[in-house]
């Protein structure tokens, strides 16, 4: 028979050992929830935590974001033909806007003919909300941008940490603000955005982006993967505006005894649109690499106007193709007097701002004026004027 002394120094060891097995049960645990696997989409460890600094993962690179509203295209319509003047992209935090819902894709090969295929989604629309001073605290954050953790109150569906995929053949990624007023129609080969865009409320209109497209083939001029994915952002309407200037530049404007104008659309009963639904497709396959929009007028008679009347007045609506001529109608000492513009100068794309110069002489005829160059000055931020040339085109 074992001693007392014996027995109690077995069960210790017992004990001991059974406390060890626990430890180890746990370390196991732990590396499993934590690791993230090999699967570049997986979610990371305390990633959008923003409890600190981070490190990253080895031989894993976190996708992440940073937004832009793009450049605004000015085109001038006074006519010749000339390259529209930009000005420079602003960050989309500046302009107010701190939150988007961003889709991804990447397509997992390529055919020659039929170009990108297999699409698989990334990012299903993840909420995307800018956090001030908060770049590189987190593995997903290098702009203050964050997207981990950023789903919902209430919402089931986790946003995760992804990373890049290097064996794939592209990635996709577009994005859209104000998610809630937007529908959103996925197929196997596009996603579609639609939405309403109301000129005279603008405050709540949804932007959209360009679709960021990148094989991985810096030496085409592709975007690099592995870096962040900058979004460019669009206003869905367009502004348009017409103004005149004298044939005679030894002979004032105000000499010319210009009185009430119209500028409208030239075939009977057509309208200009200011309020409509919107539609951005993207696709997810094959060989565009680029997104494309559509506009639906609205139908009721106030969401149109019938003509611009007010020479230098910004005039926000909807964009169009194929809308046909226009007309300026203009009442010169008295008289009226006519001109014309063509149908293919009378596109107005979104993001755009149209300005058409009509040129008028001391006998009171007037025409798309044929300037060389004019200057409007436009009244930016913090009240600075800047010189903005008007080109011919």
């Amino acid at each position: 028979m074992k001693s007392k002394k014996t027995i109690v120094r077995e069960l210790k060891s017992l004990v001991g050992l059974m406390r060890l097995g626990l430890l180890l049960a746990a370390m196991v645990l732990t590396a499993g929830c934590s690791g993230g696997g090999d699967d570049p989409d997986s979610s990371g460890s305390g990633s959008g935590s923003g409890s600190g600094p981070v490190t990253p993962e080895e031989n894993k690179t976190p996708i992440v974001f940073s937004a832009l509203q793009q450049e605004i295209q000015d085109v001038t319509r006074s006519g010749h033909e000339a390259p529209a003047g930009t000005r420079a992209p602003i960050p989309l935090e500046e302009q107010g806007v701190t939150t988007f819902s961003v889709w991804g894709y990447k397509n997992k090969s390529y055919d020659g003919t039929n170009g990108y295929l297999e699409p698989q989604i990334v990012f299903p629309g993840y909420i995307v909300n800018h956090r001030a001073n908060t770049a590189n605290t987190t593995l997903s954050n290098s702009s203050d941008w964050e997207y981990v953790n950023q789903q919902l109150s209430g919402s089931s569906d986790e946003q995760t940490i992804k990373y890049w995929d290097w064996s794939v053949a592209a990635y996709r990624f577009f994005g859209v603000t104000h998610a809630g007023q937007v529908e959103v129609t996925e197929e196997s080969m596009y996603c579609r955005l639609s939405f309403t865009v109301n000129t005279k409320s603008l405050e709540q209109c949804p932007l959209y982006s360009h679709l960021w497209f990148s094989n991985g083939n810096t030496a085409q001029g592709q975007k690099p993967f592995g870096q962040p994915v900058q979004l460019e952002f669009l206003k869905p309407y367009a502004t348009v505006r017409y103004w005149f200037v004298s044939a005679d530049p030894s002979v004032d404007l105000d000499d010319l005894n210009i009185e009430s104008s119209a500028f409208k659309p030239y075939a009977i009963g057509r309208q200009i649109s200011v309020k409509g639904e919107f539609a951005v497709t993207y696709p997810l396959q094959g060989t565009a690499l680029d997104e494309t929009w559509e506009s639906n007028p609205g139908s009721e008679g106030g969401d149109k106007m019938t003509s611009f009347t007010s020479p230098k007045t910004d005039n926000v609506v909807l964009p169009v193709r194929n809308q046909g001529a226009f007309e300026l109608t203009v009442y010169v000492s008295g008289d009226e007097r006519s001109t014309y513009v063509p149908s293919e100068f009378m596109d107005w794309l979104p993001g755009y701002e149209y300005t058409y110069i009509f040129k008028v002489n001391k006998d009171g005829g007037v025409e798309l004026g044929e300037v060389i160059s004019a200057y409007k000055k436009w009244e930016e931020e913090e009240g600075q004027n800047v010189d903005h040339t008007v080109y011919n085109w």
